[in-house]
């Protein structure tokens, strides 16, 4: 499949900081590889040999680490937009230009019907989004995931009891069964186990980027698409829609004053 040459190839090709994938977080090194060195020629062995082992395996069904669940975490896709924008668009958003490294694995997963090189980086992060989303809303249907949980509004108890940690029939490892009953299932609402996780901790937007419907369309920071074309903008209001948000907290347009300050105008559901 020369599609998967391409995609494998340009991950393992050279080491890509920043992204979350080193050969080393999934296994001990088969090929003896130093952990003294970030990447060589044994890692890079190492990056393909579990490309070609792992990669499709939860629709084969032959992962080397298989799990009796499998959730699908989600959040409001703008605030996802908006940190992503943070850390990928080089040079604030009306320069349009996208860090190399997340180039690489935009092109080796969504290669097909994009051209992400193309895109402003509102674009090309925007459909990166909605690609990965739908790649995980198709699994949930196939019965690969389980199901999913908003982040705003779940608490770890939520989560254990939808993997099964409070059906002793259902949970893998019987002890943890006693265990999670005891925090989750003891009647005491007050247990921090049982509020929802206000995110203050490893937070990238900072107000730094707050991000309107305009801000999706056609035309401006740097799109090459038509004025006003609306392609990304449905796509994730349709994100919005599959998972449960309401597109009407998101503003129509970020209005600047005069005086500096930010105003909004009223978002409209689609």
């Amino acid at each position: 499949n020369e599609d998967l040459v391409r995609s494998f190839t340009a991950i393992c090709g050279n080491y890509t900081e920043n992204m979350g994938f080193h050969p080393a977080a999934y296994r001990v090194p088969e090929n003896r590889c130093s952990y003294r060195s970030k990447w060589d020629d044994c890692w890079r062995k190492e990056c393909y040999a579990i490309l070609i082992e792992e990669w499709g395996c939860a629709t084969r069904g032959n992962c080397e680490i298989g799990f009796r669940t499998t959730l699908h975490q989600v959040r409001n896709p703008m605030r996802t937009l908006e940190s992503l924008a943070v850390k990928f668009c080089v040079g604030g958003l009306d320069s349009g230009v996208v860090r190399e490294e997340f180039l690489v694995y935009a092109r080796a997963m969504f290669s097909k019907g994009h051209d992400f090189g193309r895109y402003s980086c509102i674009e090309a992060v925007g459909y990166f989004l909605v690609e990965y989303q739908n790649v995980m809303i198709e699994a949930r249907k196939r019965g690969e995931i389980a199901g999913f949980y908003r982040i705003e509004d779940t608490s770890a108890c939520d989560v254990a009891e939808m993997a099964g940690f409070l059906d002793e029939y259902r949970v893998v490892y019987k002890p943890n069964y006693g265990k999670i009953k005891k925090i989750c299932g003891n009647g005491d609402d007050g247990v921090p186990a049982k509020r929802v996780v206000e995110q203050k901790e490893n937070r990238l937007n900072k107000d730094m980027v707050k991000l309107s419907w305009k801000d999706l369309r056609g035309g401006i920071h740097a799109s090459r698409k038509d004025v006003g074309d609306r392609d990304l903008e449905m796509k994730v209001r349709g994100l919005f829609r599959a998972f449960g948000y309401d597109e009407k907290q998101i503003a129509e347009e970020i209005i600047m004053a005069q005086d500096g300050k930010v105003g909004e105008s009223p978002g409209d559901e689609l």
